[in-house]
């Protein structure tokens, strides 16, 4: 209450003086008159303002608390949800998850009986050994290829007429030429000398020295032969395509190469294609088929373990995501809690304010109308009337009750509704940990 915008609403001086100039009260007068009634009245009407405001923001809070109560009897019935739907919602994943494992470890089973079967077709005893990863077999013949391609391109640009850029065509396409059928007949072919069918070791070391005089020597010597007799008139493409000198009369004219630098493209190609043959029969386990029947074997495995593994990550989300969402809700309440003391709390304070200005009202009154009586006989002609002596008669005002917040506030998670509810997802999710071991083991 504004006791001070009371006072000044009263004007008590200026009601002293008009009184004061009529002689009101009249000296006989023996009681206090209307002016003294009305600066009473004035004051009890402030007091009942205030109670009135007073009951109306207690009637608020109630409705705010009311608001509270219903928001969180939402959240503690999804608390109370939390842990079943979560069991549900696992389950779910857990037999999906679980039927697809099951499909896979089907599948390898069978891999794993066509392994045992080659192994014992092929009398292999040994586990299968080849690159877990191929990046070096494409490596090495990366290099190979860029590394001939670069010293050949060089030494036949030396008579080439379009110079370094035909050079160094060309002689991509010889290196090619070279060492890609090399790492293929190391691949496919050479590694066939380890099989158990004499057949098939016969026929591809046969296969394999054909490879060897035509391609690893005749074709490394052709480019040495052509490179010697180069036509400096003629492009290289005219060059290797009419070299008939190199077949006219072998031995001799194979072997008709002078000069260091065809000696050189010779050697290295010689070299390089025999470094890709190796390379080739590396690139898979050194008999034929045992590394790919390993392999699917392997990747079978490795789809189970990233199942399992996808499994326990999208189960261990879920369960944080169900916790999460019970922490919430139980922050909702709990926020919901302070708040609605807070509320009581500014209640109770409203009423000690009130019941403090009844006191300063009461102290007030008096203080004005003594006021009222000093300046209204100070003005009169007449004599004052005798009550103005007196100490002022205390404002009679009868105190309302103030309403309560009669709010039903036991349903607040009185069970402990959310821990309840993460301990029971931890134990769920406990056990379906448990199921899913125990299932794919």
């Amino acid at each position: 209450m504004n006791i001070e915008e009371v006072v000044e609403k009263l004007e008590v001086n200026k009601l002293a003086i008009a009184a004061a100039n009529d002689n009101f009260p009249p000296t006989k007068s023996t009681n206090p008159d209307s002016n003294e009634d009305g600066i009473k009245q004035s004051f009890i009407d402030a007091l009942y303002s205030e109670q009135k405001d007073i009951n109306s923001k207690i009637d608020d809070y109630k409705n705010l608390i009311t608001e509270r109560i219903q928001e969180s009897k939402k959240s503690i019935e999804i608390g109370a949800k939390a842990a079943k739907n979560f069991s549900h919602a696992a389950s779910a994943l857990k037999t999906q998850k679980l039927n697809d494992l099951k499909r896979l470890k089907d599948i390898l089973k069978i891999k794993k009986n066509d392994l045992e079967m080659f192994k014992n077709d092929h009398q292999l005893e040994r586990s299968a050994s080849y690159p877990q990863s191929m990046t070096k077999i494409w490596g090495i013949l990366g290099v190979l290829l860029a590394v001939e391609t670069a010293l050949n391109g060089n030494i036949l640009a030396q008579k080439a007429a379009g110079g370094y850029a035909e050079g160094l065509g060309l002689a991509l396409i010889i290196a090619a030429i070279n060492v890609i059928p090399a790492f293929m007949v190391g691949k496919f072919i050479y590694i066939h000398i380890w099989h158990i069918s004499k057949f098939r070791k016969i026929a591809c070391t046969f296969l394999s020295i054909i490879w060897f005089f035509l391609f690893s020597i005749g074709w490394n010597l052709f480019v040495a032969h052509t490179r010697s007799h180069m036509d400096l008139g003629a492009s290289l493409g005219e060059n290797i395509t009419g070299n008939q000198k190199f077949f006219s009369d072998p031995p001799v004219s194979l072997f008709d190469i002078s000069g260091m630098d065809s000696w050189t493209l010779l050697f290295v190609g010689f070299i390089f294609s025999i470094i890709a043959l190796i390379d080739g029969v590396n690139s898979d386990d050194h008999y034929f088929g045992y590394g790919k029947v390993d392999k699917q074997v392997k990747a079978v495995e490795e789809d189970i373990k990233e199942d399992i593994n996808e499994l326990t990550v999208e189960l261990d989300k879920l369960k944080k995501t169900y916790e999460k969402d019970v922490d919430s809700n139980e922050q909702t309440v709990k926020a919901a809690k302070n708040t609605i003391a807070k509320y009581h709390a500014s209640r109770d304070m409203l009423i000690r304010i009130f019941e403090n200005d009844v006191d300063s009202v009461k102290g007030q009154a008096k203080i004005q109308i003594k006021n009222y009586r000093q300046i209204n006989a100070q003005k009169r002609e007449d004599e004052p009337p005798k009550f103005f002596k007196k100490e002022p008669v205390a404002l009679s005002f009868k105190k309302i009750v103030f309403k309560k917040i009669d709010t039903d506030e036991s349903e607040l998670d009185p069970n402990n509704t959310f821990s309840d509810a993460k301990l029971s997802i931890a134990k769920e999710f406990d056990q379906l940990n448990s199921e899913i071991i125990e299932k794919i083991s």
